[in-house]
C-alpha cells in the first residue's frame, strides 16, 4: 500500500472514531465527569462541574493550565470546581492516589468557602474555587481529586503521576585495579554518582565489561574481581535502575594491573576450550579440551568427557550417554565436530508463530505512529477540556493573589486566552539568536501551553542543536521552579539544598538564582 492508500486508511478510522465520540457527547446528561448537576445529600450545594488539572506558573504568579494529562513529583496540580449554592453549604476537597478512593484520600481540605489558605482560591461572584496542591510524594499511577459534602462525594478526570529516569550527577572517574581485582586506591560508590528525582530504592549494574567480573552491593560500592588474571584496560558503562526505568553513566576505563593507554583487554589472550571426540575404543570415547588460543591458563580448564559407544558391522559409531563430565549446551559436538541443532520440531513451531507475532507488533506500532504523527498538529491545546463546559469553568474565574498575611494584593485572573498563542517554527530561529533569547524562547513557549516535545520539535526545524535546545529546556525549567518557590515564600538556603538533593548541579542553581536576583 502506498503512502496515499495508508492515509487514506488512518483518515477512514479517524473519522470513525470521531462520528463515535459524537454521538456519545451529545447524548443527554454528558459532561466532563458525567454528571449534568450532582447534588449532594440534598443540601442545596450543586456542583456543576469538577476538573483536575496540571498548573504552570508564569511571571506575576500567574497559573496557566497544562495540557499535559500527567505530572511529576514537585509539580503543581489543582482542582477546579463550579458550583451553585442556595444555602451557602460549604464543602471538602480532596485528592487521592491510585489504591485509594474519596474515603480514604492523601490530602483533604475541609471548609473551602471560608479557608484563608493560600492554595485555595474562590470568587463567590462566579461561584467558582481552585484548589491547589504542590505534590511532594512521589506516588506512581492514577490521581482524582474531589469535592465532598454532606457524606457524598463528586470524582474528577483522571491524571497520571509519572516516574522519571535515574541522573548522573558527577561522573564517574576512571577505576585502577590490581591483578586479583582489588581496587587500587578507594573503591566506587556508585549511591554518589546516581541520583532518583522520585526518591526510588536503585539497583545498579554493569555494561561493556570483558573478563572481569563486576558485583554491586546494597550499599552501592563496586567489587570486582579477575578469575583469569588478565591484565589491560577496557571501557565499560554503569546504569542505574528504579524498577521502571533507568539511566547510564559516562564511559568508566578500567586499567587492571597497572596497564596504561593502549593496552586494551582486546590484545589479551581470551580463552576458548574446545574438544573432539577420539574414535570408538574399547567401548569408550574421549573428549579431550585444549584451548583454540593457546593461552596457557589451565586453571580454567574443564573436565575431559568419556563416553561409551558400539562399532556395528558396518563401522558407524553408535554413542550412548556421558560417563565422565558435563557437556555444556554451546559445546554439544556430534562425532563429526559440528554443533546439534536446537530449532527442530515444536520449537521451530514456536519460533515461526514468534516471529509473526514480533511483524504483527511492528507494522501495529508503525500504524499507530503514522496516526498520531497526521493528527499532532489537531490536538486540542487543553486536551483534558474538549467541550464547551470545560473552558467555560476557567473563563468565568477570577481569582484573587493573597499576600501572607491574608489581605488581598491584586486581581489574577486564570485564561486559556493566552494558551492559544502558538509560536511559528519558522519565527523560531529568528528570535533566538544567543543563549539568552533561547531561553526566553522557551520560557514564553512553556508559559504559552507548548509541550516539550513540540518545542524540541519546532527548534529542531529551526536548525537548533539538540544539545543546546536539552540544556535550555533544563534552565528553564528549574527558573520556573525556583521563580514559584521563592514568591510563595521559601528561604533560599532551604530551596538550595533542596535543589542540590535532587541532584541539580551547582552551576546551573548558580545561573538561575542570579538570573532571577536572588542574594
Amino acid at each position: 500500500m502506498d503512502k496515499k492508500g495508508s492515509n487514506l486508511v488512518i483518515v477512514s478510522m479517524f473519522f470513525v472514531f470521531l462520528l463515535l465520540f459524537v454521538t456519545i457527547k451529545y447524548n443527554e446528561g454528558f459532561t466532563i465527569t458525567g454528571l449534568a448537576t450532582a447534588n449532594l445529600g440534598g443540601s442545596g450545594l450543586d456542583i456543576q462541574d469538577i476538573v483536575f488539572v496540571k498548573l504552570n506558573f508564569v511571571r506575576n504568579d500567574v497559573p496557566v493550565i497544562s495540557s499535559e494529562s500527567f505530572f511529576f513529583k514537585d509539580d503543581t496540580i489543582a482542582c477546579f470546581v463550579d458550583y451553585s449554592s442556595q444555602s451557602n453549604n460549604d464543602f471538602d476537597v480532596g485528592f487521592f492516589t491510585e489504591g485509594k478512593d474519596d474515603k480514604n484520600p492523601d490530602v483533604l481540605f475541609k471548609n473551602i468557602l471560608t479557608s484563608n489558605l493560600e492554595n485555595i482560591r474562590c470568587d463567590p461572584s462566579t461561584t467558582a474555587c481552585m484548589v491547589s496542591y504542590d505534590v511532594q510524594s512521589s506516588k506512581i499511577g492514577n490521581w482524582n481529586c474531589f469535592v465532598k459534602a454532606n457524606d457524598q462525594s463528586v470524582v474528577s478526570n483522571s491524571l497520571r503521576m509519572k516516574n522519571r529516569a535515574p541522573i548522573l550527577i558527577n561522573d564517574i572517574q576512571d577505576i585502577y585495579l590490581n591483578v586479583d581485582g582489588s581496587y587500587i586506591g578507594s573503591p566506587i560508590n556508585l549511591n554518589d554518582y546516581f541520583n532518583d528525582l522520585d526518591s526510588s530504592n536503585l539497583q545498579y549494574s554493569a555494561f561493556g565489561h570483558k573478563g572481569i567480573e563486576i558485583a554491586v552491593g546494597n550499599d552501592g560500592v563496586v567489587l570486582f574481581s579477575n578469575p583469569l588474571g588478565l591484565e589491560g584496560n577496557q571501557t565499560i558503562k554503569f546504569r542505574a535502575f528504579d524498577g521502571e526505568v533507568g539511566g547510564f553513566s559516562n564511559e568508566v576505563i578500567i586499567y587492571v594491573g597497572g596497564s596504561g593507554p593502549g593496552e586494551g583487554f582486546d590484545s589479551i589472550c581470551h580463552v576458548i576450550w574446545d574438544c573432539k571426540w577420539t574414535e570408538c575404543k574399547d567401548g569408550l570415547q574421549n573428549c579431550i579440551y585444549f584451548d583454540k588460543n593457546n593461552c596457557s591458563v589451565p586453571k580454567t580448564k574443564p573436565q575431559d568427557l568419556v563416553r561409551s559407544c558400539v562399532v556395528n558391522a558396518q563401522g558407524v559409531v553408535a554413542q550412548s550417554g556421558l560417563v565422565q563430565g558435563s557437556l555444556p549446551e554451546a559445546l554439544k559436538l556430534n562425532p563429526g565436530g559440528e554443533k546439534l541443532s536446537a530449532v527442530t520440531g515444536l520449537n521451530r513451531i514456536l519460533l515461526i508463530v514468534g516471529l509473526i507475532l514480533a511483524v504483527l507488533i511492528v507494522i501495529s506500532m508503525v500504524v499507530l505512529i503514522v496516526y498520531k504523527v497526521y493528527n499532532k498538529d489537531k490536538e486540542p491545546l487543553i486536551s483534558n477540556f474538549g467541550n464547551e463546559s470545560k473552558v467555560s469553568i476557567f473563563s468565568k474565574l477570577n481569582f484573587f493573589s493573597k499576600s501572607k498575611t491574608g489581605g488581598v494584593v491584586d486581581n489574577k485572573t486564570i485564561s486559556t486566552e493566552d494558551t492559544t498563542q502558538k509560536i511559528k517554527p519558522e519565527d523560531s530561529k529568528q528570535l533566538v539568536s544567543n543563549t539568552t533569547e533561547l531561553n526566553d524562547y522557551i520560557y514564553n513557549a512553556i508559559s504559552a501551553g507548548e509541550t516539550d516535545d513540540k518545542i524540541k520539535s519546532d527548534l529542531l526545524k529551526a536548525g537548533w542543536k539538540q544539545i543546546d535546545i536539552t540544556n535550555s529546556l533544563d534552565y528553564v525549567k528549574l527558573k520556573r521552579f525556583v521563580d514559584s518557590k521563592i514568591k510563595q515564600g521559601a528561604q533560599k538556603d532551604n530551596l538550595l539544598n533542596l535543589l542540590r538533593s535532587k541532584g541539580w548541579k551547582s552551576s546551573l542553581i548558580d545561573s538561575v538564582f542570579n538570573d532571577l536576583h536572588i542574594n
